[in-house]
């Protein structure tokens, strides 16, 4: 039987213990509401147009001059189209300068909640939301939900193959040319920084005219940039614009230091500092509505109006003329064709004298012709190549 001093102490204990937890997690309460809410101190503008936004399917902002006296949109398939009609009124300050590349801010993400993102992706997107709000830009927040209903809105045909991607960041590389095609804009990876407002990416100075050292042909196009790219393989470290396409060097996509032979982030032609959070073979996109980029090795590119559509037409064409036969496989090939023509009438003279004699076939017949007229199957190449084809 517990005595009565016994039973007080377990008391006092118990009552020692259940206010101790209290505390606890009161105090371990507090601890956490400071770390969501001081994000509002040090990310005003993620906080405001981020992490408190309301709208299904992502988040948006359009500048207020682009969407009156339309009613503010609901999802973000509503505010997609608003900024389409937007931009589609052709005002020149709703556009990249020297370009026809509408200043649209894509990026994609799988929700809002930043007090769970990465901290670098906190500081990427602020300063990204820095030059939209400053800049007069719009700026679209991807979310999952968002990019299926997009995908079903715009492009009801590319859903089967989108949901066929095995991995989200295919799905990724796949939506933000599906993106750039009917939207147009930039489209920026949540772990780039850009150094310079897009408004800015494009001076005169980079549509002058210039001559290119190896041909000397001379490049003077008039036409607005309807496509930017930064290509690692470029040289000179100079922009050049070739027709509608306008040609970065490594430095402006890129922009770490010895990365490539790029210059520090601190050169004037830095554009984007892109700190690589993983992601696999990511490149960024800017483009004009009606567009499409198939390079998923360059870490930038901005396309113009039908664009992208061209530009992918334009690959698939170069592809199919370089696996056309060249002249100097022409030239081989009839060479090849002569000397099994020669050979074979050889052989047929020697089997023929040799039935003449004993009636048989030499067995080395069986093995021989294989070699000569190639492997069924085999390309024009490797039959070359077992016949000792000098090209």
């Amino acid at each position: 039987m517990v005595s009565r001093g016994r039973y007080r102490r377990l008391s006092l204990l118990s009552a020692i213990l259940i206010l101790s937890l209290g505390l606890l997690a009161f105090s371990s309460h507090h601890r956490r509401v400071p770390a969501v809410t001081s994000f509002k101190e040090r990310y005003p503008l993620l906080w405001k147009h981020v992490h408190t936004f309301e709208g299904r399917g992502g988040v948006w902002y359009i500048p207020t001059n682009w969407v009156q006296p339309n009613p503010q949109p609901r999802t973000i398939i509503e505010a997609a189209q608003l900024a389409i009609q937007a931009t589609a009124l052709g005002r020149a300050h709703r556009f990249m300068p020297h370009s026809l590349i509408p200043l649209i801010v894509h990026q994609a993400w799988g929700h809002r909640q930043i007090n769970t993102w990465p901290e670098d992706l906190r500081l990427s997107v602020e300063k990204w939301l820095q030059f939209v709000v400053e800049g007069e830009m719009a700026y679209f927040l991807w979310e999952d939900e968002g990019v299926v209903e997009f995908i079903n809105q715009f492009t009801p045909e590319s859903h089967e193959h989108y949901t066929s991607l095995p991995s989200m960041v295919e799905k990724t590389d796949y939506f933000r040319i599906l993106v750039a095609t009917y939207v147009g804009g930039i489209y920026g990876d949540l772990d780039t920084v850009p150094l310079k407002s897009p408004a800015q990416w494009i001076t005169s100075q980079e549509v002058l005219p210039w001559t290119d050292l190896e041909t000397i042909f001379v490049y003077n196009s008039t036409k607005p940039v309807r496509a930017i790219f930064g290509i690692e393989a470029d040289y000179g470290g100079k922009a050049k614009l070739v027709d509608d396409v306008l040609i970065l060097p490594i430095t402006s996509f890129r922009g770490k230091y010895g990365n490539m032979g790029s210059k520090p982030i601190t050169d004037p032609t830095a554009l984007v500092h892109h700190h690589g959070q993983g992601s696999w073979k990511k490149f960024n996109t800017v483009t004009e509505p009606n567009q499409a980029s198939g390079l998923r090795y360059i870490e930038v590119a901005a396309l113009g109006p039908r664009k992208m559509l061209d530009w992918l037409k334009a690959l698939f064409a170069k592809k199919e003329e370089s696996t056309a036969p060249s002249r100097r496989a022409k030239r081989a090939t009839k060479r090849a064709r002569k000397a099994r023509a020669k050979r074979r009438a050889e052989l047929e003279e020697e089997l023929r004298r040799r039935r003449m004699g004993d009636g048989k076939v030499p067995f080395f017949m069986g093995s021989v012709i294989p070699v000569l007229w190639g492997t069924p199957g085999q390309s024009v190449e490797k039959q070359h190549d077992r016949n000792t084809v000098v090209r």
